[in-house]
Protein backbone atom coordinates (compact mmCIF):
# COMPACT_ATOMS: atom_id res chain seq x y z
CA UNK A 1 0.00 0.00 0.00
CA UNK A 2 3.05 2.33 0.89
CA UNK A 3 4.56 2.01 -2.08
CA UNK A 4 1.37 2.66 -4.28
CA UNK A 5 1.14 5.70 -2.33
CA UNK A 6 4.63 7.11 -2.91
CA UNK A 7 4.44 6.19 -6.33
CA UNK A 8 0.70 7.92 -6.92
CA UNK A 9 2.28 11.04 -4.85
CA UNK A 10 5.20 10.90 -7.45
CA UNK A 11 2.91 10.42 -10.65
CA UNK A 12 0.91 13.61 -9.51
CA UNK A 13 3.92 15.47 -8.43
CA UNK A 14 5.12 15.25 -11.96
CA UNK A 15 1.88 15.75 -13.44
CA UNK A 16 0.73 18.50 -12.04
CA UNK A 17 4.08 20.47 -11.50
CA UNK A 18 5.40 19.93 -15.39
CA UNK A 19 5.35 23.57 -16.28
CA UNK A 20 7.20 24.08 -12.87
CA UNK A 21 9.69 21.75 -13.62
CA UNK A 22 10.08 23.35 -17.09
CA UNK A 23 10.75 26.81 -15.61
CA UNK A 24 13.40 25.36 -13.53
CA UNK A 25 14.92 23.75 -16.29
CA UNK A 26 14.93 27.14 -18.03
CA UNK A 27 16.13 28.97 -15.55
CA UNK A 28 19.49 26.95 -15.34
CA UNK A 29 18.18 24.01 -13.40
CA UNK A 30 19.72 20.52 -15.49
CA UNK A 31 17.48 17.18 -15.76
CA UNK A 32 19.49 15.47 -13.25
CA UNK A 33 18.82 17.64 -10.54
CA UNK A 34 14.93 18.18 -11.49
CA UNK A 35 14.95 14.15 -10.86
CA UNK A 36 17.01 14.77 -7.70
CA UNK A 37 14.02 16.99 -5.97
CA UNK A 38 11.44 14.79 -6.87
CA UNK A 39 13.04 11.88 -5.91
CA UNK A 40 13.79 13.82 -2.39
CA UNK A 41 10.30 15.10 -2.26
CA UNK A 42 8.89 11.00 -2.33
CA UNK A 43 11.21 9.92 0.13
CA UNK A 44 10.39 12.51 2.40
CA UNK A 45 6.37 11.54 1.69
CA UNK A 46 7.16 7.93 2.63
CA UNK A 47 9.30 8.77 5.79
CA UNK A 48 6.48 11.15 6.96
CA UNK A 49 3.37 8.84 5.86
CA UNK A 50 5.45 5.90 7.68
CA UNK A 51 6.20 7.64 11.03
CA UNK A 52 2.16 9.10 10.86
CA UNK A 53 1.31 5.44 10.08
CA UNK A 54 2.98 4.32 13.19
CA UNK A 55 1.87 6.97 15.41
CA UNK A 56 -1.56 7.00 14.71
CA UNK A 57 -1.94 3.20 13.75
CA UNK A 58 -0.30 1.68 17.12
CA UNK A 59 -2.25 3.56 19.87
CA UNK A 60 -5.28 2.64 17.33
CA UNK A 61 -4.71 -0.80 17.52
CA UNK A 62 -3.88 -0.83 21.62
CA UNK A 63 -7.31 1.15 21.63
CA UNK A 64 -9.04 -1.87 19.45
CA UNK A 65 -7.48 -4.46 21.91
CA UNK A 66 -8.49 -2.64 24.75
CA UNK A 67 -12.12 -1.93 23.85
CA UNK A 68 -12.89 -5.77 22.13
CA UNK A 69 -11.24 -6.93 25.34
CA UNK A 70 -9.63 -9.86 23.33
CA UNK A 71 -7.86 -12.14 25.15
CA UNK A 72 -4.70 -11.90 22.45
CA UNK A 73 -1.90 -9.94 23.90
CA UNK A 74 -1.07 -6.48 22.33
CA UNK A 75 2.44 -7.76 20.54
CA UNK A 76 4.50 -5.35 17.83
CA UNK A 77 5.96 -7.04 15.16
CA UNK A 78 9.35 -5.47 15.17
CA UNK A 79 11.80 -8.09 13.52
CA UNK A 80 8.85 -8.61 10.77
CA UNK A 81 8.92 -5.06 9.83
CA UNK A 82 12.61 -4.20 10.01
CA UNK A 83 13.02 -7.37 7.72
CA UNK A 84 10.00 -5.86 5.43
CA UNK A 85 11.61 -2.51 5.29
CA UNK A 86 15.34 -4.18 4.40
CA UNK A 87 13.99 -5.53 1.67
CA UNK A 88 11.75 -2.54 0.49
CA UNK A 89 14.52 -0.79 0.34
CA UNK A 90 16.68 -2.46 -2.02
Amino acid sequence: MAVAGVATTAGLTVVERRRAFGLLRALGLDASAVHRTVTLECALHQMLGGVLGLALGLPYAWLVVRVVEASAPFIVPVGLSVVFRRDCSA
